[in-house]
């Protein structure tokens, strides 16, 4: 009984027709040397074989020493003589290893893919590595239906799977940006990142010691104490320095650190901060207002008026100096001649 099973079966499969598409013409593998590589001209005798060897091997799909037989699974071309290992697959399909029983993403552009399943590239509106992911904004077996939130990945149209890269919280539907501070822009589901300098933070939403700004990209003033200051730059001020953000100097100071006294001749108790220049009180000049003008005197407390009987009294003494000099140098000048 078991003979004739085995004799029955073995006449089923000697009586499946095999036939392959070779230069798109179709073949039938039944008669000798049909679906040998280059057909008569490569089908031979092997001696460990017989007659009918396909010498050179067989065309893509088919198997065995005298090609009959159909690779396994989606294979393209196997092991001639048993026909594993698979080798390639057909296009659509991947990983040789299981047959090349997989199928290539829909996504992929021409439907073909590696052996991993990675595309070479995608077809509009599919991403990833593997071409199985809409793009943003995008949802359906062919991608082409609109989600309702533009920073969503959805696979409904009012649902919101996954954020597009930049954005956090789909539970809001990823309304919430990702902190300029997170490297390259991207964030976790909920807001933290890792940051770059001068940014720190599990979201990377403050500055580093010394920064503020949106972007932590502008200086702390250095008249802040201990160079410290919030988010928007305001802190409180070392010695001789004032304003919300201590970059202007106190009263009477100038200087980078303000640590220099307007002279006592500017009209006002301020000076420009870099030069120390100043409008001058009407007995003072000079740009920074520290020489008294003509016809006054006096210290640093104060300038007196000189009147026209001083004036008179200094040009006096001004002209007998210069006559005395200039009797000096004459004498001087003669006892070198020896007269």
């Amino acid at each position: 009984m078991v003979f004739r099973i085995v004799a029955f079966l073995s006449l089923a499969v000697a009586c499946m027709a095999v036939t392959v598409t070779v230069n798109g013409t179709e073949v039938d593998c039944a008669p000798n040397c049909a679906c040998c590589k280059g057909g008569q001209s490569g089908c031979g005798n092997k001696p460990s074989v017989g007659d009918n060897y396909c010498l050179a091997g067989c065309v893509d799909r088919i198997f065995s020493h005298r090609c009959k037989q159909i690779c396994p699974g989606n294979c393209l071309s196997c092991e001639q003589a048993f026909g594993n290992p698979c080798y390639t697959c057909k296009d659509t399909f991947y990983e040789v290893n299981s047959h090349c029983n997989k199928t290539c993403s829909v996504g992929c552009d021409g439907g073909v893919c590696n052996d991993n399943g990675s595309c070479s590239s995608c077809k509009p509106n599919f991403e990833g590595n593997t071409c199985r992911k809409c793009i943003q904004g995008k949802y359906g077996a062919t991608c082409s239906l609109d989600c309702v939130h533009e920073n969503c990945h959805c696979t409904t149209s009012n649902g919101c799977d996954s954020c597009k890269t930049g954005f956090y919280s789909n539970n809001t539907f990823c309304q919430t940006p990702c902190s300029p501070g997170c490297r390259n822009g991207v964030c976790n589901v909920d807001g933290t990142c890792d940051c770059i300098l001068p940014f720190h933070g599990s979201k990377c939403t403050e500055c580093s010691a010394g920064y503020y700004g949106t972007n932590c990209d502008e200086m702390c003033s250095v008249g802040c104490d201990n160079k410290q200051c919030s988010k928007d730059g305001l802190c409180s001020c070392r010695a001789n320095f004032n304003g919300i953000k201590c970059d202007s100097c106190a009263d009477e100071s100038y200087g980078e650190n303000c640590d220099k006294i307007c002279s006592i001749g500017c009209a006002s108790s301020s000076c420009d901060r870099n030069n120390g220049f100043c409008e001058c009180d009407p007995k003072f000049t000079g740009d920074k207002c520290e020489q008294c003008k003509y016809g006054f005197y006096g210290t640093a407390l104060g300038a007196f008026v000189m009147t026209m009987d001083h004036v008179a009294h200094v040009n006096q003494i001004l002209k007998e100096t210069l006559v005395k000099n200039a009797f000096k140098e004459s004498m001087a000048q003669l006892e070198q001649t020896g007269m």
